[in-house]
């Protein structure tokens, strides 16, 4: 597993109206609806196929009185700005039904079905969610997502779990975070990403604490 630095990430162009502030390990922003603002790293055609993440969200508030609004989170991309596109993003996100806050992940594609999931209704203002996030095929079940509070599962207090397809096979793009709405920019939803730590492939490297010993 690796910790991701978003501040090698770049950035959109043009450079947004509210630009995302971002650290070493986190990107914050106010995201505004119909506004193009996101960060982006390209790791390569094929990278990204079997994998794990781990990472933190929070939305710190919400300003879209009756209306809906969301904030996107890590996820990966055919093209750079899929996520505000619509053309190939996979990934979790926070959305303010009008009078509710809930956590999805889902596949969004041009031309095709939106594969989502519900992970957690109800969700919580200014509670970090710690999400695992695994993709382990393109068919049914292909993605699966489990939110908890305090810490990453298996740790943590469990809030939600849910599954989704995700056909494609791969996507060299990761966007840090991202906007994804059509409506007034009046409306907004302030959220914090934190902590992207990615790994590839169906094992996890374990960390070891203390000496290993060998034969010579």
């Amino acid at each position: 597993m690796a910790y991701q630095n978003f501040t090698t990430y770049t950035a959109a162009t043009p450079p947004p109206t509210h630009p995302l502030s971002v650290s070493a390990t986190s990107v914050y922003g106010v995201f505004y609806a119909n506004e193009d603002a996101y960060r982006w790293k390209d790791f390569g055609a094929g990278h990204f196929t079997t994998y794990t993440w781990l990472f933190e969200m929070t939305c710190n508030s919400v300003y879209a009185g009756g209306s809906a609004v969301s904030g996107m989170g890590p996820g990966t991309a055919t093209e750079i700005d899929d996520a505000l596109n619509n053309d190939d993003w996979a990934g979790a996100y926070f959305y303010w039904t009008g009078s509710r806050l809930d956590i999805y992940a889902a596949r969004f594609q041009v031309g095709s079905a939106i594969s989502s999931v519900l992970v957690k209704s109800g969700a919580s203002q200014a509670t970090k969610y710690f999400v695992t996030y695994t993709k382990s095929g393109t068919g049914a079940n292909g993605v699966s997502v489990v939110v908890t509070t305090g810490a990453h599962s298996p740790g943590g207090t469990p809030v939600g779990t849910g599954t989704f397809t995700d056909a494609c096979a791969s996507r060299p793009y990761i966007m840090g975070a991202s906007t994804r709405n059509t409506a007034a920019t009046s409306r907004w939803i302030d959220c914090t990403f934190e902590n992207l730590n990615i790994g590839e492939g169906s094992v996890v490297p374990q960390i070891m604490l203390g000496r290993r010993m060998r034969n010579a």
